[in-house]
């Protein structure tokens, strides 16, 4: 398993969710649990509600999936939390983001606004599932839930650790029969995640009424995960401008360090086009800021 995309721990956490759909009131946590329960020094974890088999006792786990290895301040992160049970139905998490002296580390934000939730509580921002995010009826698993980050935007935090907690629940509607499970990843503050956009096979001269066809590759140069959302080639020279969306997205792709993206980049060239000179910046772009941007220049001929 490629490290950089499993980050097991088993077992799996799946933060204390909550007995999810309860008949009693006191268990009424289908929606989410109160903030509190991912395992992180200080806390305690869903075994307090659900409390049948011990924590980290069951088959199951929970992980992160694309989770960073380290971050650079200020950059927003996607991953995932997946938790899986053999006989299981119903779906819980609960996960936190601290730093080294236990204060909330950078900004949580739901991934899927319909089935995830942000909630505060001492400090720490906690993200958790609501109703429609406990995918109930789905037996056994993986399931999985977005998960939004945007690290400190200040250096010098240094390390930051996810505690998560995960409950994969029977479905009985009481807080009997479930597991939960619990887990943790640290990342450590790098000094930044850089991308370098480098273009390959650019023709000289292309004819009129077919493809410009070249390849653009996207290399991270930094030393932590990096993303960009939107290539473009805007061109100009006999005709008028003229702009192309090589890629716009979501979802953001991430650039690992060592492990360079590359892809085709087409222009179609029409037939009417006027015979001459044109120039084109390609560029790559995160959340609106432009990272890296080349120029090339193309003959158009008969």
């Amino acid at each position: 398993m490629d490290p950089r995309t499993d980050r097991s721990t088993r077992p799996f956490p799946l933060g204390c969710l909550t007995p999810l759909l309860v008949a009693s009131a006191a268990f009424a946590y289908t929606g989410g649990s109160p903030a509190g329960f991912t395992g992180a020094p200080g806390e305690g974890t869903c075994v307090t509600c659900h409390s049948s088999y011990p924590v980290d006792s069951g088959d199951g786990g929970v992980d992160l999936i694309a989770a960073p290895d380290s971050y650079s301040p200020g950059q927003a992160y996607t991953f995932w939390v997946r938790a899986e049970d053999p006989g299981q139905e119903v779906w819980g998490f609960q996960l936190t983001a601290i730093d080294g002296a236990g204060e909330g580390a950078g900004t949580l934000d739901p991934g899927a606004p319909d089935s995830t939730q942000v909630m505060a509580s001492g400090g720490r921002e906690y993200v958790g599932q609501r109703t429609l995010g406990t995918w109930a009826g789905v037996p056994d698993g993986p399931v999985t839930w977005r998960i939004e980050w945007t690290a400190p935007a200040s250096p010098g935090t240094g390390p930051v650790s996810f505690y998560f907690t995960g409950l994969g629940g029977d479905g009985n509607h009481i807080a009997v029969g479930d597991y939960i499970y619990t887990g943790s990843w640290t990342v450590s503050e790098g000094a930044g995640g850089g991308l370098d956009l480098t273009l390959d096979g650019v023709p000289a001269t292309v004819s009129r009424g077919s493809t410009l066809t070249f390849t653009g590759i996207v290399t991270n140069t930094g030393d932590a995960l990096a993303y960009f959302d939107e290539a473009d080639l805007d061109a100009t020279g006999p005709i008028p401008p003229t702009n192309v969306p090589v890629y716009d997205a979501p979802p953001r792709v991430p650039v690992f360090v060592g492990s360079p993206r590359s892809g085709p980049i087409t222009v179609p060239v029409p037939g009417y086009a006027p015979l001459g000179i044109y120039y084109a910046d390609v560029s790559i772009s995160d959340l609106g800021v432009q990272l890296d941007v080349e120029t090339i220049t193309v003959e158009v001929t008969d």
